[in-house]
């Protein structure tokens, strides 16, 4: 019972890792492309704000 207890473990541990890497290749991907959008907003906003 106690092998069944640490093998669970290990699935979930992996289960993390692979979803946080995942979530972080999104959340790069997303970024990378909002970035140039979020730039040009910013820069208008200041330039309206200014």
């Amino acid at each position: 019972m106690q092998d069944f207890h640490v093998f669970y473990q290990i699935i979930f541990l992996e289960y993390i890792h692979f979803w946080v890497e995942f979530m972080t290749q999104q959340v790069a991907i997303i970024f990378h492309s909002l970035k140039p959008l979020a730039l040009s907003n910013v820069t208008t906003t200041y330039f309206w704000a200014g």
